[in-house]
């Protein structure tokens, strides 16, 4: 029962997402949710809007500052992921037994 319930779900998915979007779910990608996805971007616009009304209500120099301070944050966010994805990457990149067609892995000498 259990093994016909899961083919069944499968082929339903299949046909609502298609046979790609299936596969990556099963590798553990996750199949789009629309009602989510309108519910996260509900709040993010909700959100933005508040801080444009906040931004509207301060003075021209004041909301100019905290524009700047928010885009400095975000720059700096994006610079330290692009740093940890560099660092994550480095120590198979400095290898140098990795692309060397010589090296038949380790020796068993004594």
């Amino acid at each position: 029962m259990r093994q016909r319930h899961e083919q069944e779900r499968r082929a339903l998915l299949v046909s609502e997402y298609g046979p790609q979007a299936v596969m990556r779910h099963r590798v553990g990608m996750r199949l789009p949710n629309p009602a989510q996805q309108a519910g996260q971007a509900h709040q993010q616009a909700t959100a933005l809007r508040a801080e444009a009304d906040y931004l509207r209500a301060l003075p021209i120099r004041d909301a100019a500052a905290r524009i700047e301070t928010t885009r400095a944050e975000h720059e700096a966010r994006q610079q330290a992921l692009a740093e940890r994805e560099r660092q994550l990457r480095e120590p198979t990149e400095r290898d140098p037994r990795r692309n060397d067609p010589r090296h038949d892995g380790p020796a068993r000498g004594l």
